[in-house]
């Protein structure tokens, strides 16, 4: 099944509106893919839509591996795979991006500046990309709430939370109460139910009802109501399953940015 890490940035220092996403569109096209094999890097397409442009960032890296030759001896050859990342920026200035250990984060933002200066002006200043490593709480709420199944949860601040929108009983606050004072922080995971499942702790009453609502969450893992298995960090990290088909890949993608993106200040 295929699948996607995701994080977020933000451009400070440009409002970025329907004008500039234009503007980003033509540049990403214009910059297009650069250099010779083995070195070739750049955006492979650039797909202006709605409120976002979307394009794919590809890096090619030389690489030397062993493969077996007509004797079925093993020797080493030379092959230069290359490696697409997913980007999409928003019209509320904020840059998702798919991150991998084979492209850095830094190679896609310079790529992303260096494509902002073929077209803008000699008055404009260069891109101020800055990472956003911290999402509001709401977020992996939102993201526990509108889960089919929750199979691991990191939390913190126990019991130091209000309530939102409904209060639990007497009886799950005064257990909670009891673990703010003797806990830091609880790292839970669901019961192995069968070979491939957990057990759902949105069913179990001293989390859904105690844990979740009077605490912060660090770190949801589950199954969306699409029966895809998600993570999402408080760092603003998401893994996500995702459909094959390409359109509904990035469909599926936009879903989950616009979940991040509803609570991050503009």
């Amino acid at each position: 099944m295929a699948s996607i890490v995701l994080k977020f940035a933000k451009i400070k220092n440009y409002k970025v509106d329907s004008a500039f996403l234009d503007r980003m569109n033509d540049a990403f096209k214009k910059y297009g893919v650069r250099h010779k094999p083995p070195k070739r890097v750049g955006f492979k397409f650039s797909l202006r839509e709605g409120d976002y442009v979307y394009t794919r960032f590809v890096k090619e890296i030389k690489r030397k591996m062993p493969i077996l030759d007509q004797a079925n001896e093993e020797v080493e050859t030379t092959v230069i795979p290359a490696f697409g990342k997913k980007i999409f920026v928003f019209e509320n200035g904020f840059i998702a991006y798919e991150t991998s250990m084979q492209v850095y984060t830094g190679e896609i933002f310079d790529a992303i500046t260096d494509a902002w200066n073929i077209v803008r002006a000699d008055t404009e200043g260069k891109l101020d990309i800055e990472r956003v490593d911290k999402i509001d709480p709401k977020t992996l709420k939102l993201f526990y709430a509108e889960s089919k199944i929750v199979v691991a949860l990191k939390i913190k601040e126990i019991g130091e939370k209000e309530p939102n929108p409904n209060v639990p009983s007497e009886v799950i606050k005064d257990i909670i109460e009891d673990a703010k004072e003797k806990t830091e922080s609880v790292q839970i995971k669901g019961k192995i139910v069968g070979v491939k499942s957990q057990g759902n702790l949105k069913e179990v009453q001293i989390f859904d009802e105690g844990f979740v609502r009077l605490s912060e969450l660090e770190e949801v893992k589950g199954v969306d109501r699409e029966d895809f298995a998600f993570t999402i960090s408080k760092s603003g990290r998401i893994t996500s399953g995702l459909p094959e088909d390409p359109e509904k890949q990035k469909n599926k993608i936009i879903q989950l940015c616009k979940k991040v993106l509803k609570f991050l200040p503009v």
